[in-house]
């Protein structure tokens, strides 16, 4: 008797490890650009501050203070999804789930309960079904380049840079949805329907995509290759198109902003 009790107090423990394996399992980084990013996990906080590069795991809380940002990367450097925080935003990875099946889509449920995140889903090498919740609304992608913006707990704005995105929001028991195209926004409120997609300005997109779609490191070359191509037409004489050409290709390498000063001389 006592024999068996112990047998299955082993086979007890050894289930218990599986199934804590199985639930910490990594799915990803997380990069600190700048500041210090709170990680909740598993009942545990810890602080990571700005160059730390941290393994992320299914269930984890990651929270920005002021003046902090973090780029969180699912799956692979090469193919995988981006999301980078700007700073006081709070995101929850809640799984993220590759296929061993080439038919099949990666697929990957996240969440933000405040503040704005930047995603860029890569379907370069796959097929991807990311889902994104912001308060009552729920954000579906399959390959894209858009920013979420969740300002207080009744509102959750998107706008879409590139690709296309569908917002979904309950208004009693119907769900309704939107396609958000690029340079487009829509805005939903708790409650209602998503607002009809509405296009933004140049300048609007500028602003918004101010939060970078990629990691520094992966665009030191195309800064310098942009501040080269500004640096060129310093010296020579161009209109005022050529000139906001110019800006708008600095801007849009890759999904990144790229700022530009040219200084023109006194005489």
């Amino acid at each position: 008797m006592f024999q068996k009790q112990l047998k299955t107090m082993g086979m007890l423990v050894f289930a218990s490890l599986i199934y804590s394996v199985a639930i910490a399992s990594q799915v990803g980084t997380l990069e600190i650009e700048e500041g210090t990013v709170v990680i909740l996990r598993e009942g545990k906080t810890q602080q990571m501050g700005e160059g730390e590069i941290v393994p992320v795991f299914a269930k984890d809380t990651l929270q920005t203070l002021g003046e902090s940002t973090g780029i969180v990367i699912l799956g692979s450097e090469d193919d995988g999804d981006l999301f980078t925080l700007d700073e006081k935003t709070t995101f929850v990875v809640q799984e993220y789930i590759i296929s061993e099946d080439k038919e099949e889509a990666t697929r990957g449920v996240v969440s933000l309960l405040g503040g704005k995140v930047r995603s860029l889903v890569n379907t370069a090498k796959g097929q991807k079904d990311i889902k994104m919740t912001a308060g009552t609304a729920t954000i579906g992608v399959k390959g894209t380049d858009f920013l979420t913006e969740m300002p207080n707990s009744e509102t959750t704005q998107v706008t879409t840079f590139e690709g296309a995105v569908s917002l979904q929001s309950r208004l009693g028991d119907v769900l309704q949805e939107v396609t958000i195209k690029g340079g487009f926004s829509s805005v939903a409120l708790a409650g209602s329907a998503p607002s009809s997609p509405f296009e933004l300005s140049r300048e609007s997109l500028l602003e918004s995509s101010r939060l970078v779609a990629r990691p520094s490191r992966a665009t030191q070359l195309e800064q310098v290759n942009a501040r080269e191509l500004s640096q060129e037409n310093t010296t020579q004489g161009f209109n005022k198109a050529q000139f906001d050409r110019i800006v708008e290709d600095a801007a849009r390498v890759k999904g990144s902003l790229i700022r530009v000063q040219i200084e023109f001389p006194d005489n």
